[in-house]
């Protein structure tokens, strides 16, 4: 996004150059620092109201999996949450969904990638649990932005991370461990949570890197 200047006046050229999407989402959203409007303030760029978010399940389907734990990083700092014992048996993941829609209430918008899984779970546990949909978020999805802009033969993250030439690489998580995941086993899980954190580092960095992109958001 580019910065607003109000310094040296430039504030009316930079928004004549903004598209309509761009103009109505600078008006609406407002600066977590500042508390006013962001076409207003000179963070335009700081990146303050950004979340990058990815989920793990036992499941792709809401209906059947159980989330392990999730990360978002949001205003420099790694937030994790990740599933206990009882919680996994009871196969009862509320605390983890309501401490998710806490942090999202500090964002404007959250970065994933493959929103077909992520943002679509993610409804379903929060329409299970009783959670109203947030309606101030918007999410960007760097794979919708990879498939349509870069033309690239996968757009995985770890293929578009090793593409980009990303400081921090994916860890991986083989077969044999997901498959094991009929029982609580804390070797496991802590494995998927670094895999967990680790893939929001990346992300972190792909969008970083893809930025200066055309790019659509959404609405959750």
């Amino acid at each position: 996004m580019k910065r607003v200047d109000l310094k040296n006046g430039c504030r009316e050229e930079i928004i004549r150059k903004m598209t309509k999407e761009e103009l109505r989402d600078a008006i609406v959203m407002r600066c977590y620092k500042h508390k006013v409007p962001i076409a207003e303030c000179g963070c335009f760029d700081e990146l303050k109201s950004v979340g990058f978010l990815d989920t793990e399940s036992t499941n792709l389907d809401s209906d059947f999996g159980v989330m392990i734990c999730f990360s978002i990083y949001h205003h420099n700092k790694m937030h994790t949450y990740v599933i206990k014992r009882k919680e996994w048996y009871d196969g009862n993941e509320e605390r983890l969904i309501r401490g998710l829609y806490e942090h999202l209430h500090y964002v404007k918008y959250i970065v994933v990638h493959n929103a077909g899984f992520d943002i679509n779970y993610l409804r379903g546990k929060f329409i299970r649990y009783g959670i109203s949909v947030p309606k101030h978020i918007r999410y960007i999805d760097t794979y919708e932005i990879c498939k349509k802009k870069l033309r690239l033969s996968s757009c995985s993250l770890s293929a578009v991370a090793s593409y980009l030439r990303t400081e921090h690489k994916k860890y991986w998580v083989d077969r044999e461990c997901w498959r094991n995941l009929t029982q609580y086993k804390k070797k496991l899980i802590r494995k998927i949570v670094i895999h967990n954190q680790l893939d929001v580092l990346v992300l972190k960095e792909v969008w970083e890197k893809l930025r200066s992109v055309r790019y659509t958001s959404h609405y959750l």
